[in-house]
């Protein structure tokens, strides 16, 4: 018996046999079965880690790379508990300081609004950034700004990378982490008692040097009838919650 999936050459006459015919119906009939398969299984497959389904309520049509303050879930248990326990799906919106510090997810794709779409919550991803002072190293969200994200002291994510230069909209990698407390070593603007707070100049950088940035600090170290004076060095630490969170007074040089 010949080779019925026998190749011709350019000028040969063309005979199909029975059995290669078959063979040829039988191998378009499984590609088909496999691309169909391969379709299902891409609908269904979990997305990365960090990226979740988010519907976007914030009054307006977003593009890609857009922030939203996440408000909660599309659907709560009392709701639909079977549908709330089948996956993570958020609702968004305009960010708010009071509301979303700490809180935000990054677009991964351009979202009408009132449509789901991705969005990263944990991980890396591409960002806008405003920036004022580049001795800053971590973001979190702009109050009623849903363009960017703001650089500060702290923040639910932190700059792996960033365009030169500071001004607004700058391009950057930021990796989304969750706000850890950071401390910082300050002065104070004047004295403080227990229970009080005060002005706090923050230095930062290799060398110490006061950083222009001021924040005001709530004691969490003194005693009963304890103080400490004006221009004390003292270590300042931010606590995220109850959000938008506060920055303490936890220790002091002597």
């Amino acid at each position: 018996m010949g080779d019925a999936l026998k190749k011709v050459q350019r000028g040969d006459d063309l005979e199909v046999s029975a059995r290669a015919w078959n063979t040829f119906i039988d191998t378009a009939r499984q590609q088909k079965v496999d691309q169909s398969l391969f379709r299902r299984q891409s609908l269904v497959l979990p997305k990365p880690a960090g990226i979740v389904s988010i519907r976007n309520d914030s009054g307006a049509d977003r593009s890609r790379f857009d922030v939203l303050g996440i408000d909660g879930p599309i659907i709560e248990p009392d709701d639909n508990e079977a549908e709330f326990c089948s996956r993570v799906a958020l609702a968004g919106s305009t960010p708010a300081d009071s509301d979303h510090f700490g809180n935000l997810a990054v677009l991964q794709e351009p979202l009408a609004d009132g449509k789901i779409g991705r969005a990263c919550i944990n991980g890396l991803t591409i960002a806008r950034v405003n920036i004022d002072d580049t001795q800053m190293e971590f973001v979190d969200v702009a109050d009623s700004d849903a363009t960017a994200l703001e650089a500060g002291l702290v923040g639910a994510g932190r700059i792996i990378w960033i365009e030169d230069d500071a001004g607004s909209n700058k391009w950057a990698i930021v990796d989304l982490c969750g706000v850890v407390p950071v401390p910082y070593w300050g002065k104070l603007d004047d004295s403080l008692s227990q229970g009080s707070s005060q002005t706090v100049s923050v230095w930062m950088g290799d060398t110490l040097a006061d950083s222009g940035v001021d924040v005001t600090a709530y004691d969490n170290l003194l005693g009963a009838g304890e103080s400490l004076d004006a221009s004390a060095w003292v270590k300042i630490e931010f606590w995220p919650f109850p959000r938008p969170g506060r920055w303490y007074v936890t220790g002091a040089r002597c």
